[in-house]
Order: structure tokens, then C-alpha cells, then sequence
């Protein structure tokens, strides 16, 4: 007699792997076709479009213009053998704005062309102060003023000392030290190229000046070097 069951139909070994198989391939294609376009994406090599700048790049100079008398102006001064021959590290020249004679009172006339450029400002005045016959205190007031009028146009002032005097030596150290001070009080760098050439009471070594007013040829290099290194720091700074 004949059973009531249907024989089950068998099943392949092999026909529920191929599903699992087929994903297994199309995974790996994906993964490889994904490492393909990152390849593409990527830069080459040689691409430095967004490369930051190399930190071995020098910084650029620093602008130092002068305001000053007949010690900036000389054509063989400390002025025109450092920063005027392009010669302090991190320094470029600015404005030149130095008068033979000039008084600090007579300076501020050309306040605007010497701050023109911004950056530093050089300013050496008073010794024409004194020689016209103005107190150790106008003198140092006037120059005080420069400051100022550098500050209010923008840029930065440096209160360079004045060179020591052959018949003014004590006014003249009266007028350094107050120079030093009001400079300290205002935060103002002070540029000495006294120290190197000054002998005492304010008067100038022996054999470094020819009229007691001017530096000659020695005391104007040896000014220059302490220019050279003074401003060179500033302007590292």
C-alpha cells in the first residue's frame, strides 16, 4: 500500500554557498575599486600648492627711517654706513630725514616724511638745541615732542642719545639723562652710540673729533658698529 507522504526533494550541497560566494566577490571589487579612487583623489608627490611656508624663510625687514641732525646727515656718519648702505641684518632703509644744523624744534616740519614709511623712526636731536642756547630741560622736551609726534602718526620711535660736546659736555650728559628717562617712561627703545665715544664729563675721547662737535672718521666707525649691532637686535626682536 502506497505511503501518504511526498519523498522530499534533496538539496544540492551547493546551491545555498553561491549567494555567500558572490557576496564574498562583489566586497573585494567594491574594497579595491575604493582604493583606486583614494589613489585618484590623491596628490602626487611633488604638490606643495597647500604646503605651509618653511619656517627657514626669513622674516621680512624691518623699515628704519631717521629724523635727525647734522650727525645722521654726514656723509661719512654712522647713519650712512649701517642702514643707509643697507648694511644691519633684518633692516632696510626708510625715509632720510636728517638737516645740518637742525634743531629739534626745526624737526618737526618734517615729522610727516619721516614717518611716511612707518616701522622705526630714528630720532637724534639737541645738540643744535644746546648750541643755540636752550636749557638741558627745553632741549630734552623738545626732543621729547618728536617722540610724540612719530607716536601719533603711527609709527615707532627710537631716542637715539646725543654724541658727546667738546664745550657742552655737561649739558650734554644733563640732557642724555633725560632722555633715558622719559624714554622709560614712555616704553621707548633708546639707540647709544654715546657710550662707545664719550671720554669724561660729556666730552669726546681724545683723537674722535676734529671741531669737538662732529664726529671725525674713527669715532663715526666706531658709532656705526654700535649702530649696527643696537638696531640689528631691535629689529630681531
Amino acid at each position: 500500500m502506497a505511503s501518504g507522504h511526498r519523498p522530499r526533494p534533496k538539496r544540492s550541497r551547493g546551491s545555498g554557498a553561491i549567494p555567500y560566494i558572490g557576496l564574498a566577490v562583489l566586497a573585494v571589487a567594491a574594497v579595491a575599486l575604493t582604493g583606486v579612487a583614494l589613489s585618484s583623489a590623491r596628490p602626487s608627490g611633488g604638490g606643495t600648492s597647500g604646503a605651509a611656508p618653511s619656517a627657514s624663510e626669513s622674516p621680512s625687514p624691518v623699515t628704519v627711517s631717521i629724523l635727525g641732525d647734522s650727525h645722521a646727515a654726514a656723509a661719512d656718519g654712522w647713519w650712512r654706513q649701517t642702514v643707509g648702505a643697507g648694511t644691519v641684518d633684518g633692516v632696510r632703509e626708510g625715509a632720510f630725514e636728517a638737516y645740518e644744523g637742525a634743531t629739534a624744534s626745526a624737526l618737526t616740519e618734517h615729522l610727516d616724511a619721516a614717518t611716511a614709511d612707518g616701522g622705526l623712526v630714528v630720532v637724534q636731536a639737541g645738540t643744535y638745541d644746546l648750541e643755540a642756547g636752550r636749557t638741558a630741560g627745553e632741549t630734552a622736551t623738545d626732543v621729547a615732542a618728536l617722540w610724540q609726534g612719530v607716536l601719533d602718526r603711527g609709527a615707532t620711535p627710537v631716542a637715539a642719545l646725543l654724541p658727546p660736546s667738546g664745550d657742552r659736555g655737561e649739558e650734554t650728559d644733563d640732557v642724555n639723562r633725560r632722555l633715558r628717562d622719559g624714554a622709560a617712561d614712555r616704553g621707548i627703545d633708546v639707540l647709544d652710540l654715546t657710550t662707545a665715544v664719550q671720554g669724561g664729563e660729556g666730552d669726546w675721547k681724545s683723537g674722535l673729533t676734529d671741531d669737538g662737535v662732529l664726529a671725525n672718521a674713527t669715532a663715526a666707525a666706531r658709532m656705526a658698529q654700535a649702530a649696527d649691532e643696537q638696531l640689528g637686535a631691535l629689529a630681531g626682536r
